[in-house]
C-alpha cells in the first residue's frame, strides 16, 4: 500500500499533475494546429479548446465535491485512459462537431483524474512542497513536450499532435494504475476529522481566492493560446517563435523550486497580490511590442508568475480548508479560467486584433488584485464567524 508521501506516490502524483495540466503547455501549439491544419478561425479554434477545458471544470466540480467519498487510486488511471482514446479519435476526423464531442469527453475524463490527484496532494503532510515538486516536474515536462511536439508537427503534420497527446495520456494511465497512492485509512481519518469541522460551505476567504485564481488563469490562457500566432503575425518567423516557445519551457523550470525554497520566507498573501500586476505588464508587452527580445522575456515572465504564485495558492488553500475539498477543486478553478481564455482571446483577436489582449489583461488583473487583496485582509482580520485564518503564516 503506497502512502502519499512515499517516493513512488509522489512520482505518480506528479505524473498526474503533468498529464492533467497538459493544456497549460500545449495551448499555443494546439490552437495553431486547429487554425493551420484543420482550417478553423481563431474563434472556432478557441471554442474547441474551451470545450475541453469546460468539461475539465464540470468534472472537477463534480468529483471534488465527492472527494471524501471516492477512492482516487481506482479512478485516476481510468480517466487518463479515456482521455487517451479521445485524443486518438481526434486524428480520425476533421469535422467541428466530432472534434467538439471528443474534446468534451476527453476533458471530462482528465478533470476527474486531475481533481482526485490534487485532492490527494492536499492530504499530504506538506501540500506546498508536493505541489512545488509537481511544478518542477511540469516545467521539465513542458520543455520536453515543446522539443518533441514541434519537430513531430513539422515533419509528420499537425494531426500527429493529437497522437502525441493521446500517447502521453496512456503513459500516465499506466503509471497511475500501478503507483498511485492507496490511502483509504488516511482518507477515513480525514473524513472523520472533517466531520468535526463546519459542514456547510467553504469560507468566503476561500471563495475570494478561487475567484482570483480564475482571473489569473483567464489572463494566462487567453494570451498563451495565441502566443505563437502573435509572434507569427509580428513577422518574427516560425523558427524564432519556436525558439521562444522552447525558452518559455526552459524558464518554466525555475519558479516551482524557487517557490518551494521560499515557502517559509515569503507570505502567500504577498505573492498573490503581486502576481496580477506582473501579469498585466507581461501581456501588454507581448501583445503590443514588436521587439523579439521583449516578446521572449515577457512570455517567460508570464509562465514564471503563474507557476510561482499558484504553488503558494495551493498551499494557502490547503491551510484554509483542511478537508481537502478546496485542493481537490483546484482543477475546477484553474480550468474554468483556462476554458474562458481561448474563446475570449479568440473573440478579441477576431474583432479587435492582438493588441487588444493587453487592455483586456489590465481589466482582469485589476479585478484579480482586488479579490486577492480582500482575501488577504480576511485572512489576517477574520470575522467572528470565520473559521479560516493563517495565524502561523
Amino acid at each position: 500500500m503506497n502512502q502519499i508521501n512515499s517516493k513512488k506516490s509522489i512520482f505518480a502524483l506528479t505524473v498526474s499533475h503533468c498529464a492533467g495540466m497538459l493544456d497549460a503547455i500545449a495551448l499555443p501549439i494546439w490552437i495553431s494546429v486547429l487554425m493551420t491544419v484543420y482550417m478553423f478561425d481563431s474563434q472556432q479554434s478557441g471554442l474547441l479548446v474551451t470545450m475541453f477545458l469546460i468539461a475539465v471544470t464540470i468534472s472537477s466540480v463534480i468529483f471534488s465535491a465527492k472527494f471524501n467519498l471516492l477512492r482516487p487510486h481506482k479512478c485516476v488511471y481510468i480517466g487518463f485512459f479515456i482521455a487517451g482514446l479521445c485524443f486518438m479519435g481526434c486524428t480520425q476526423t476533421d469535422t467541428f462537431g466530432s472534434l467538439a464531442i471528443l474534446h468534451f469527453f476527453g476533458g471530462f475524463a482528465v478533470g476527474m483524474s486531475l481533481s482526485l490527484a490534487h485532492g490527494t496532494m492536499g492530504r499530504s503532510q506538506n501540500p506546498h512542497r508536493i505541489f512545488g515538486i509537481a511544478g518542477i516536474a511540469i516545467g521539465i515536462f513542458g520543455l520536453l513536450f515543446m522539443m518533441g511536439a514541434l519537430p513531430i508537427i513539422q515533419h509528420w503534420g499537425g494531426r500527429y499532435l493529437f497522437l502525441f497527446l493521446g500517447s502521453i495520456m496512456f503513459v500516465a494511465s499506466a503509471i497511475t494504475l500501478f503507483l498511485f497512492p492507496n490511502n483509504e485509512k488516511n482518507a477515513f481519518q480525514v473524513t472523520q476529522t472533517s466531520s468535526l469541522l463546519p459542514k456547510t460551505k467553504l469560507s468566503s476567504t476561500v471563495w475570494l481566492v478561487i475567484a482570483g485564481v480564475v482571473c489569473l488563469t483567464i489572463i494566462q490562457s487567453m494570451t498563451f493560446s495565441f502566443y505563437e500566432r502573435i509572434g507569427i503575425a509580428k513577422g518574427l518567423g516560425q523558427k524564432a517563435v519556436g525558439m521562444a516557445l522552447i525558452i518559455y519551457g526552459i524558464m518554466a523550470l525555475f519558479p516551482a523550486p524557487l517557490a518551494t525554497v521560499l515557502q517559509y520566507r515569503i507570505k502567500p498573501t504577498s505573492v498573490i497580490c503581486i502576481a496580477p500586476i506582473l501579469q498585466a505588464i507581461s501581456v501588454m508587452f507581448i501583445a503590443q511590442s514588436s521587439n523579439y527580445l521583449l516578446y521572449v522575456i515577457f512570455g517567460s515572465v508570464m509562465i514564471m508568475v503563474l507557476i510561482f504564485s499558484h504553488t503558494f495558492i495551493f498551499g494557502l488553500l490547503a491551510q484554509l480548508d483542511p478537508t481537502g475539498r478546496a485542493a481537490a477543486a483546484t482543477p475546477a478553478m484553474l480550468m474554468f479560467g483556462t476554458a474562458i481564455g481561448p474563446i475570449l482571446g479568440g473573440s478579441i483577436v477576431k474583432f479587435y486584433g492582438f493588441p487588444a489582449l493587453g487592455y483586456a489583461a489590465i481589466i482582469l488583473a485589476g479585478i484579480q488584485f482586488m479579490l486577492f487583496k480582500r482575501a488577504s485582509f480576511q485572512i489576517y482580520h477574520p470575522d467572528e464567524s470565520s473559521t479560516s485564518s493563517l495565524k502561523s503564516t
